[in-house]
């Protein structure tokens, strides 16, 4: 293999490549033919250089070639077509086989998501990407996700990733930030609050002094404040409460969460998502035994105040 294919794999543009079959490199392969029929119902019109670029690849995959030249022209053909899974699973293939060098792949990476940060192939290829380099890499993919959400905070594909990265190598302090600054910004972002809970499950989980159920009981109280309509939010602190097995803490138990009820009801008193807790804690058997329901119960609208009644005898 001559130097001249890894110096062109990396800078030549699709103009410059146009002719590649002729190119003395290319001399021993015979382009492959796509697999159509011999009169199809409709012909497609491929460009020349996506004839040739994918004549090549079908050739490398058939020959089963994975070497540097095999490596280059799947990536020539994921720039011509991103969505092609056959093109990125070869590439990866020869990644494998040829010494696993994170450059390239990483300009690549960084081409098609500027391009196209929803790809499917894209984030299944970065996600073996990152897995196969370990732990030691692993704050460069969540930054690379991060740069995505900058785009879209709800990719639906980068918090994937992150999701697979924090399985993976942990990393949940950078995912509470993360999410905290998110949901500053935008306190509807249903996706980051599915991954505050994600990681802070794995906070919690990690016996960190720095990492409590009351501070997050109260942020998470904070930011119903801000939004009090945000059926998200409320979300998570049933989560919190109830998966977290916080039911019978003073700092997130029905105590907790009945103030909170009431202090949005009112300023706003018909806060849907507050009625729908406080009538939720109301036949919440361990909260109605408790003698300060009937305070709150004297809230309630008169047909759930009439069942709910009997309950407080």
């Amino acid at each position: 293999m001559s130097s001249e294919v890894d110096e062109c794999g990396s800078e030549d543009t699709i103009e410059e490549i146009a002719c590649i079959v002729d190119r003395p490199e290319w001399s021993d392969v015979v382009p492959e033919a796509s697999s159509e029929s011999e009169v199809p119902v409709v012909a497609i019109d491929f460009e020349p250089e996506y004839r040739d670029i994918y004549g090549l690849l079908r050739a490398m995959i058939k020959a089963d070639e994975k070497s540097q030249r095999a490596l280059w022209i799947s990536a020539e053909a994921i720039k011509l077509s991103s969505a092609n899974y056959g093109a990125w699973d070869w590439h990866w293939r020869c990644w494998e086989a040829c010494g696993h060098q994170p450059g390239p792949e990483l300009r690549l990476m960084q081409e098609i998501a500027a391009d196209n940060p929803k790809n499917y192939q894209l984030w299944n290829f970065r996600r073996r990407f990152a897995l196969h380099r370990g732990p030691a890499n692993a704050q460069e993919e969540m930054d690379f996700a991060a740069d995505c959400l900058r785009v879209d905070a709800k990719n639906y594909h980068a918090w994937g990733h992150r999701h697979a990265m924090l399985q993976a190598f942990g990393l949940w302090r950078s995912e509470l930030k993360l999410t905290s600054l998110l949901l500053e910004d935008d306190p509807f972002n249903n996706s980051a609050w599915s991954q505050r809970h994600v990681a802070f499950s794995m906070a919690l989980s990690s016996k960190d002094a720095d990492v409590t159920v009351a501070h997050e009981a109260a942020w998470t109280r904070d930011q119903i404040l801000r939004a009090v309509r945000n059926q998200a939010s409320w979300n998570y602190l049933r989560s919190l409460c109830a998966c977290l097995a916080a039911e019978s803490e003073p700092w997130s138990g029905p105590q907790f969460r009945a103030k909170l009820c009431n202090q949005v009801l009112a300023k706003d008193a018909s806060c849907a998502p507050a009625w729908s807790l406080l009538v939720h804690l109301t036949f919440c058997a361990s909260y109605i035994r408790d003698q300060s329901a009937k305070q709150h119960q004297s809230l309630l609208p008169a047909p759930v105040k009439n069942a709910t009644a009997h309950l407080l005898r």
